[in-house]
């Protein structure tokens, strides 16, 4: 079977990114080779036709070409990362078309599946496919905890990150900042910001084990939200609100050890979805 895994970045172009983080983590466990597409690499409409399946990850960076010739694959799956809808409001025309062709509508959380048809009620989305992120659980676990509060993700205002700051203002705490995104420059500046850059997952872990507090309170439903499940399973406190995917899953609210095992099944039995072919 040749299947083709399409999206704006590559896990090496962006190593923080939660769905690049994904997107690598599946490729990797995939039973047949994949070959990755990107705006840069998609130069011809065979590279997506000729395939046996192709999985469409986050696309907003794609040129109206390329769009057309996404709507020619035959097979076809979204997997769907963010909000496509409102990422890029130019490519408007193709969506309803291109969401309607798919055999399989792949979401993050019940939240996130919610969300989409409260958004956009006039698409009809065929079969539907809950998919937390995927992530070795096995990588995570609490360290020697100091005194700090950190917030790890997009410095963007749907991501909340100004909000976590006004918390830190409001509680004379200051907030440890890691990402990149486009709030930086009012992060550099804010008092209760200690900004520390954007480093490798490997790092980022060692980050979680070490911070006795975790901050995220998005401004949109979040579709998943893996830096929550990564910062308890390092042992950190969290200080969220209800706008978060994971936690519409019933078994966010069971213990770590189910949390752990539930990750890992779903993790492994993302492939299966090649039996609805």
């Amino acid at each position: 079977m040749k299947i083709a895994w399409v999206a704006d970045n590559k896990f090496e172009e962006i190593p923080t990114g939660g769905a690049e983080a994904t997107n690598r983590a599946l490729v990797n466990s995939c039973p047949y080779p994949v070959t990755e597409l990107t705006p840069s690499t998609l130069e011809k409409k065979e590279q997506l036709t000729e395939n046996d399946l192709v999985i469409f990850g986050n696309i907003k960076w794609f040129t109206d070409e390329q769009m057309e010739w996404m709507l020619d694959c035959p097979v076809r799956m979204k997997y769907e990362h963010d909000y496509w809808n409102l990422a890029n409001p130019g490519q408007e025309r193709f969506k309803k078309p291109f969401w309607e062709g798919c055999v399989l509508c792949i979401f993050h959380s019940p939240a996130h599946v919610l969300a989409y048809e409260e958004l956009y009620p006039d698409i009809k989305f065929n079969d539907i496919w809950l998919q937390p992120s995927s992530m070795d659980v096995d990588l995570m676990h609490p360290g020697e905890k100091e005194d700090v509060t950190v917030y790890i993700g997009s410095l963007t205002p749907h991501k909340g990150v100004m909000d976590a700051l006004a918390w830190g203002e409001e509680n004379d705490t200051d907030i440890y900042v890691y990402g990149v995104g486009e709030c930086l420059e009012a992060v550099l500046v804010h008092p209760n910001a200690i900004y520390c850059g954007s480093v490798n997952y490997a790092e980022l872990l060692e980050v979680y084990a070490r911070a006795k507090r975790f901050i995220f309170i998005p401004n949109w439903i979040d579709p998943f939200a893996r830096t929550v499940v990564e910062s308890r399973l390092c042992g950190c406190e969290q200080i969220l609100n209800n706008r978060i995917g994971v936690t519409s899953y019933p078994w966010w609210h069971e213990s770590d050890d189910v949390l752990r095992e539930v990750l890992k099944e779903r993790a492994n039995s993302f492939w299966n979805i090649l039996e609805m072919l």
